[in-house]
């Protein structure tokens, strides 16, 4: 049988996935014994899981219960912010540090995410995340990846994805187009102004999106 750590791990990882694909959506209450029902786990686990949801911000404790946390635009320029710090930097160094065969995986991913345009917003997201972590992976900085690990992944990317106009996705897929293409160079100050700016571009469409969402 697995034990409290493994049980409590994987609790966490379920829950984080409810909340990032909107299973459990924002403001939710969340009730342990709903939540032990729906992963098939005991309380303990899912004790531990929540307190974990919410070191990563993902959910709010209210009194006796947890809730799951609502970003507004002020929280979402937050995390925009620190995305663009951290995954510049790390794109900076990627230009650097990464391999051959790094470079090209991440110019598969590319030519991927392009072959397949027409795909669901969820897809879509996932490519996104894909194309992302392969830069981060080849900055060579455990650190820093782990931090941005922690900052990549909130529900409202996958909720706005669905509200994105077609030329937001252009302006996204020729954004990373100009990042791997600067990546090939080995131009690591262009790569990092280019990584800040894509990500400034979609903090302007994803706050208007939420922002519509919230008139809504």
């Amino acid at each position: 049988m697995p034990s409290s750590p493994v049980l409590a791990e994987r609790a966490y990882q379920r829950l984080r996935e409810a909340i990032v694909h909107g299973e459990l959506r924002p403001n939710q209450r969340l009730v342990e014994a709903e939540l032990c029902e729906l992963i098939g786990i005991g309380r303990t686990p899912v004790r531990t899981a929540l307190h974990m949801l919410e070191d990563q911000s993902l959910i709010v404790k209210q009194r006796t219960s947890w809730t799951v946390r609502e970003f507004n635009v002020s929280d979402i320029q937050d995390v925009y912010e620190a995305r663009m710090a951290m995954e510049g930097f790390a794109a900076r160094l990627a230009a650097t540090r990464a391999s051959d065969e790094e470079l090209a995986r991440i110019v598969a991913i590319l030519d991927e995410h392009e072959r397949l345009e027409e795909l669901p917003p969820e897809q879509q997201v996932t490519l996104n995340e894909a194309f992302h972590t392969a830069i981060s992976a080849a900055s060579g900085n455990e650190h820093l990846i782990r931090l941005m690990e922690r900052n990549r992944r909130f529900a409202f990317d996958h909720t706005a994805a669905r509200l994105y106009t077609p030329e937001d996705y252009r302006i996204g897929h020729q954004g990373h187009r100009e990042i791997a293409a600067a990546l090939m160079r080995r131009d690591a100050e262009s790569t990092e102004a280019l990584v800040r700016e894509h990500y400034r571009i979609a903090l302007e469409a994803l706050a208007t999106q939420v922002g519509g969402l919230a008139r809504a």
